[in-house]
């Protein structure tokens, strides 16, 4: 895994030609226009222009009120039990438009009725700020030192939630020459209040990995299959030396409405980047044998 960490670092600093940047200007154009369709359901592509660097503008909006964070925050789910809402907003662009950051970092809460440790809940926060300021520091050295040019998107979603799950997902997206998008997942029991991890969704010692993985494997072929377009890092040499073939303990995952196990990868995890995030909805034939 550190080979392809280093690989998406290095994929990420190609600087692309003139027209490629022209190309990548009008998809953020369509890409915006379908966040506001869509409720955000589409990532950013990375853009910029070659020209000489110019004076930046930035603007801080610092941590709002709970009153205002209150007014902000997403529909409720499941009565209110736990919602979230938007804790801080931060946003930054460059007069000549080679630097822009539009973030909007979330925050969970729980309703007075529900057995959530608090403790528990201001970890993950924590967590969530942590990596939007890391991402934020970044994005302002380079924008100090005129380094190429830079975007810088953060926002975040309530999946489908059901009467025993609640799911936030966390979209960070860092675009610098080429682009990078990293997801981070966070489901909470909501009997328990508990964060759950994938092995919790299971009984103790059961081998959950093997029969998942080998799901994951069939599910990438048979898309090989029905699309050309479509390549996945499984059963061939694919010159990056790392191919998919099992997932880790610690596999980032959520619960869809129907009940059923999705499990997720972010960018050049499986798959070329162009590939984007990817998800693949485990059966319950795979699920209710696990034991």
């Amino acid at each position: 895994m550190e080979n392809l960490d280093e690989m998406k670092k290095e994929y990420l600093s190609v600087e692309p030609p003139p027209e490629g940047k022209e190309r990548m200007k009008e998809t953020i154009a369509r890409a915006k226009a379908e966040n506001r369709e869509k409720r955000q359901k589409r990532r950013w592509k990375a853009w910029g222009s070659g020209l000489a660097a110019a004076a930046a503008i930035i603007v801080l909006l610092p941590n709002i009120s709970s009153s205002a964070a209150y007014a902000m925050s997403s529909v409720p789910v499941l009565g209110q039990i736990i919602e979230a809402v938007t804790f801080r907003e931060y946003a930054a662009e460059s007069e000549d438009g080679r630097f822009e950051a539009d973030v909007k970092i979330p925050e969970l809460r729980a309703s007075d009725g529900l057995s959530v440790d608090a403790e528990q809940l201001k970890r993950i926060n924590d967590e969530i700020r942590q990596i939007a300021q890391e991402m934020i520091d970044e994005f302002e050295i380079n924008m100090a030192e005129e380094a190429s040019y830079e975007q810088l998107m953060i926002k975040y979603e309530i999946l489908d939630t059901t009467d025993d799950y609640f799911s936030l997902k966390l979209i960070t997206y860092h675009g610098a020459g080429s682009g990078y998008q990293k997801d981070y997942y966070y489901t909470l029991d909501l009997e328990t209040g508990k964060q759950l991890t994938l092995a919790d969704l299971f009984p103790a010692g059961a081998d959950f990995i093997t029969p998942i993985s080998e799901n994951i494997k069939e599910q990438m072929r048979r898309r090989m299959e029905e699309d050309e377009n479509k390549v996945y890092w499984v059963d061939a040499e694919d010159g990056i030396g790392w191919v998919f073939d099992a997932i880790p303990p610690d596999q980032s995952f959520y619960v869809n409405r129907d009940g059923h196990l999705v499990i997720t990868f972010s960018e050049g995890d499986v798959a070329p980047m162009y590939m984007g995030c990817d998800e693949f909805v485990i059966p319950d034939t795979v699920t209710e044998n696990i034991k």
